[in-house]
């Protein structure tokens, strides 16, 4: 199929001010890609461009001042072979080599985490990142990870944080807690701990991704207190959460569009084997661990590095309940700051460096087709 689409490549036009943007694979409209879209709609030097998302189902999003199409479509295939950007944070290429030598592709990545990724998987080795332009990284730990396992070039990498993150540097510096909390429709007298648990593999050959957490809601209640508000945040994947009853104190914010006013309201973060720990560092606030299934997710999929190490982690809800109401929250925020030190050190400007990036190597690069005006083309 590559090799069809080279072929396919070679007669349709190239656009110079063209930039096709996708999120999760077209899930979603979000995250970095997003972040980057809507700054530069607000920038002048990105007035003469006109912009493509990809969406599984494009009907479902309002994008303003962008053409969607459907992912995996021809009318995506023609877009990626004739647009100037890629940005995503996923892939763009969908397994095959069609990047066409003018194009410039942008990979934000969604996450720095402790568990293996990409080649290091097992079972897996056809993750290609050799082709990517501009791969923005948080640190050194995921520059490495991501020659290691993704066969991206150090060259490529600029180390400016994740786009998507910039905001939450933003609320830090100019919004107050109570204000967010107040538009957020949370009490502002509570206390606010967000439980946000990765993923699991399907237990049903992927018929659904369905998850059962082995804690009992009304006891985590009765020891939080009426005056702890538990704010859950399942994986994007997850297709439904059995076992837990939401209500006043235990609200689901898993379909909640930013990401960043969760974690910027929440005074404790509760996780397992999620990337969500390194975001959340960034604010310096306690961090803890429900790793109850630790020996079968490290045999399943594996970690590069054991996050007990540097989270305080249980293996059950009463011992974990019970360090909740007496921890020393300056040492554990102290352990937060070590662990966005360790794993990550950069961010704050992302959005703005990788836009730079990307212009100045657009304007290096000159094109080998005649240039193009895709949205004259007809609609495929």
């Amino acid at each position: 199929m590559s090799a069809v689409f080279h072929v396919v490549g070679v007669f349709v036009p190239f656009d110079e001010n063209a930039a096709l943007f996708t999120s999760f694979s077209g899930k979603r409209y979000d995250d970095s890609p997003r972040a980057v879209f809507e700054e530069m709609l607000r920038r002048d030097d990105c007035k003469g461009l006109h912009y493509v998302w990809a969406f599984n189902e494009p009907e479902k999003f309002d994008v303003p001042k962008a053409r969607k199409v459907k992912m995996d479509s021809w009318a995506y295939w023609m877009a990626c072979l004739g647009s100037k950007y890629w940005v995503t944070n996923v892939n763009m290429e969908r397994g095959l080599n069609i990047k066409k030598r003018p194009t410039i592709y942008v990979n934000t990545w969604h996450g720095t985490g402790a568990k293996k990724v990409g080649n290091s998987v097992g079972g897996r080795s056809d993750y290609d990142f050799s082709r990517v332009d501009i791969l923005t990284c948080d640190g050194l730990f995921l520059a490495k990870l991501m020659e290691k396992s993704f066969n991206a070039r150090r060259d490529s990498m600029l180390m400016c944080g994740r786009p998507r993150e910039d905001e939450l540097y933003s609320l830090i510096e100019s919004r107050t807690m109570q204000e967010v909390r107040a538009k957020m429709g949370l009490d502002s007298s509570k206390r606010s701990i967000l439980y946000a648990p990765t993923w699991r593999e399907s237990g049903d050959r992927g018929e659904t991704y369905d998850m059962r957490i082995p804690m009992n809601i009304e006891k985590w209640k009765r020891a939080l207190g009426a005056d702890t508000l538990l704010l859950f945040r399942a994986h994007s994947i997850t297709s439904a959460v059995q076992g837990i009853e939401f209500d006043e104190q235990v609200k689901d914010f898993s379909t909640y569009s930013d990401l960043n006013e969760l974690m910027f309201v929440s005074d404790v973060l509760i996780s397992d084997y999620s990337g969500i720990y390194t975001d959340f560092a960034i604010q310096g606030k306690p961090m803890l661990g429900f790793m109850y299934d630790f020996d079968d997710y490290s045999e399943e999929r594996g970690f590069e590095f054991d996050l007990r190490e540097y989270i305080t982690s249980f293996d059950n809800e009463d011992d974990l309940l019970e360090y909740i109401n007496s921890m020393d929250v300056a040492e554990e925020s102290a352990k937060a700051r070590r662990y966005f030190q360790i794993f990550a050190g950069s961010g704050g400007n992302a959005t703005t460096e990788c836009i730079d990036r990307m212009l100045a190597l657009g304007r290096r690069l000159s094109a080998t087709r005649p240039v193009c005006d895709l949205r004259k083309t007809s609609e495929i």
